[in-house]
């Protein structure tokens, strides 16, 4: 069961309703077993100046108890800008506390936009997110709410008298059900396979991935509203090391031109996701740019911002041969043809419905001239 939030500022009252917790603001929220909180800062993945992340506090807790002792899992993850915004690496923590106090103040130096969820489970050996959805499945409401999945647990903070535990069993199951509409994305971080390991998933009818088809960051669709994951680690907990992440995606849906742009300049122009980084880009869009070099001319490009869903959502530029994808920040010339006649270059962005980032800036220039550097 997963349980959503509407507020009114620096309200003591809980108004049930559709949304996520929006975290600059000040109250506490009970959570019972089996439920979920989800929260955000206003408008992810809209990226938020500093101050904004002081004065605010959003206190979780949960009155149930267990013989084994609360354990309360939160993971986060977030945008942040410097030079480039970028997404980064979610973090899972563990606390055997029955209580959270959210100080955003504490991620002001970290991110500028953040998200993530929260709940309270009983002290065993499962695996991570294995109590909200080994005998039920998880049932998912938007394409908004990504669950990470792994192993075991690899961030533990230890509060109070109740000795942590590491998960030391040697199987892991999940399942998840999608609403009419949608199926599953499913997207491995990270898969060690040891000599007795075993990794599966099955939609309602067969097995469409294994250890042996698995690859890291690069996402796997499934078109059924049912998954069940199962992990077997052979004879020990450690016979494998795995991260993955579970969204939804709609079944049938149109890529859209979307949000992207071009901005002219004098010798120079840009070509963008979207017009505003801070605010993020569509999802669902498919957009291209054609980019003639012509005989006697080059072009020197620049990735100045990079900040999308590594693997899933694609950024590349292709010839009449070849197709190079382009991730991070980096800087290449293109030439016209050897004999200096026109040659014609594509550059294309995809972006699938879930998982939004800040997106991406491009920058070209005519007759431009890579950097020397010396030595």
């Amino acid at each position: 069961m997963k349980t959503y939030f509407a507020f009114i500022f620096f309200s003591l009252f809980i108004i049930t309703t559709s949304g996520k917790i929006d975290v600059f603001q000040n109250i506490s929220i009970e959570l019972g077993y089996n439920q979920i909180a989800f929260f955000e800062t206003p408008h992810y993945p809209r990226l938020h100046n500093s101050n904004d992340f002081f004065l605010h506090n959003v206190t979780f807790y949960t009155k149930d108890t267990f013989v084994n002792g609360t354990r309360c899992v939160l993971l986060w993850q977030g945008l942040n800008w410097y030079e480039s915004p970028f997404q980064s690496v979610n973090e899972i923590y563990v606390f055997n506390i029955s209580s959270y106090f959210l100080q955003t103040f504490y991620f002001w130096q970290q991110y500028d936009a953040l998200n993530g969820y929260l709940y309270f489970e009983q002290w065993n050996d499962d695996c991570p997110f294995e109590s909200m959805s080994r005998e039920k499945p998880y049932k998912f409401t938007d394409e908004t709410e990504i669950i990470y999945i792994s192993s075991f647990y690899e961030n533990i903070t230890t509060f109070g008298d109740i000795p942590i535990k590491s998960n030391g069993i040697n199987s892991c199951k999940w399942q998840f059900k999608a609403p009419k509409g949608f199926g599953f994305k499913i997207v491995i971080q990270k898969i060690n396979m040891f000599s007795k390991g075993h990794f599966q998933v099955f939609n309602s009818t067969d097995m469409f991935l294994n250890e042996r088809s698995a690859k890291i960051n690069h996402p796997f669709y499934n078109p059924d509203d049912f998954i069940q994951i199962f992990l077997n680690k052979g004879n020990s907990s450690t016979e494998i090391d795995f991260n993955a992440y579970v969204t939804i995606v709609k079944q049938n849906f149109e890529k859209s031109g979307g949000s992207c742009v071009i901005v002219n300049g004098n010798g120079t122009f840009t070509w963008a996701s979207n017009a505003n980084l801070t605010n993020g880009y569509d999802n669902n869009i498919a957009c291209q740019f054609n980019l003639t070099v012509h005989a006697g001319t080059s072009f020197l490009i620049t990735v100045d911002q990079w900040s999308l869903e590594e693997g899933v959502d694609l950024l590349f530029y292709r010839d009449d041969e070849l197709s190079y994808e382009l991730k991070r920040k980096n800087q290449f010339v293109l030439q016209p043809y050897k004999n200096n006649t026109d040659k014609e270059f594509i550059f294309e962005f995809i972006a699938d419905g879930s998982y939004v980032c800040s997106g991406f800036v491009i920058n070209f220039i005519e007759n431009g001239k890579l950097p020397q550097f010396k030595l």
